[in-house]
Order: structure tokens, then C-alpha cells, then sequence
């Protein structure tokens, strides 16, 4: 995906069909990642599966750090929880809420990774700067019926790969162009 190794990448553990024993799995997967130069790793899951040791905590890689979902209580429940999501109905809304302990994803109220106004550095990643651009399904990027409902708001940032259509490029992106 050309993820920057900086990136956090978090291992979400939650499927019912997982084994009910994952905690080895989970480090197999994050050996790989780590072994492969991001050290920036968590794993999510909900405060029940370290309970019922379905992820074991204490055997889990020491580099990983944990985002413990716990609703209604007044903690986390597990010990040494890096990130709480305390919520899924934020404010009344479907909006997930968490409370990170460390800081581990943002500095100072900001984008802990910052934003670069005009360019990235990472291989055919892009910024929308407009207010708002739709996605196409297919090339040439007219008509109604071509149009898909995504639509990227200004500062959505997302890869892409530049196609030539005609005199102009178009960007082909995972949800269309």
C-alpha cells in the first residue's frame, strides 16, 4: 500500500470465527510486519477476549501496543491498555471514541505525522485541495451514470496511479477515478 514505516498499523482481533486461542497467530503476523521495518503496531480487540484469554497479553510481542475496547465502564478493565475505546455512540452519533493514554497517535492535538501541504514523498499519494471531487467508475470522467457515489472531501488524502486519457491524466485510485 506504500505505507510510510512511521505509519501505525493496528491488528484488529475481533472476528467470531477466529480461534479461540489467537495470541499466536497475532504475534506470527506482527513478527512479520515488525521484521519488515514497521514497529509502529497494535492490537485491537475487545476487553472480553484478553478476559477469556482469547488473546493471551502477557505472550503477546512486548513491541505491540494494545487499544482495548471496553463500553460502559468506567476503564478499560485490562491492565496496561495503551488506547480505550470507551464508545461506539459518541454523542449520540455511530461514532467510535477513544481515549489514548500515551499520545500514540496524535502530538499535541495534532496529526502526529504532519501534513504536507503540496507533495508527498510517498509514491502516488495525493491530497484532494478542492472542496469536494467524485469518484468515476471508468475513463472518460463524464456522465451521471459514471459517477460513483464516493466523493472525496478537502484534505482526503489517498494513492493513486496517473493514467493518460487522451490529452489530460486521471488518477486510478482503489474506489475508481
Amino acid at each position: 500500500m506504500g505505507l510510510d514505516k512511521t505509519t501505525w498499523l493496528a491488528l484488529d482481533v475481533e472476528a467470531p470465527d477466529l480461534p479461540q486461542k489467537c495470541t499466536a497467530g497475532i504475534n506470527k503476523f506482527l513478527g512479520y510486519l515488525y521484521a519488515n521495518g514497521y514497529h509502529n503496531l497494535m492490537v485491537y480487540g475487545s476487553a472480553s477476549w484478553f478476559k477469556e484469554g482469547r488473546i493471551n497479553q502477557a505472550k503477546l510481542h512486548k513491541y505491540a501496543k494494545l487499544w482495548v475496547a471496553a463500553y460502559g465502564t468506567p476503564q478499560p478493565g485490562i491492565n496496561h491498555v495503551d488506547i480505550w475505546q470507551y464508545t461506539d455512540r459518541f454523542k449520540g452519533m455511530s461514532l467510535d471514541a477513544s481515549y489514548d493514554f500515551k499520545n500514540l497517535l496524535k502530538s499535541n492535538g495534532k496529526s502526529a505525522t504532519p501534513i504536507k501541504p503540496e507533495y508527498y514523498t510517498a509514491k502516488g499519494l495525493y491530497e484532494v485541495k478542492t472542496d469536494l471531487i467524485h469518484a468515476y467508475n471508468k475513463l472518460p470522467l463524464k456522465g451521471d451514470k459514471n459517477k460513483r457515489y464516493v466523493r472525496l472531501a478537502k484534505g482526503s488524502r489517498f494513492y493513486g496511479v496517473a493514467i493518460k486519457d487522451g490529452d489530460i491524466y486521471s488518477l486510478k485510485t482503489q474506489v475508481g477515478f
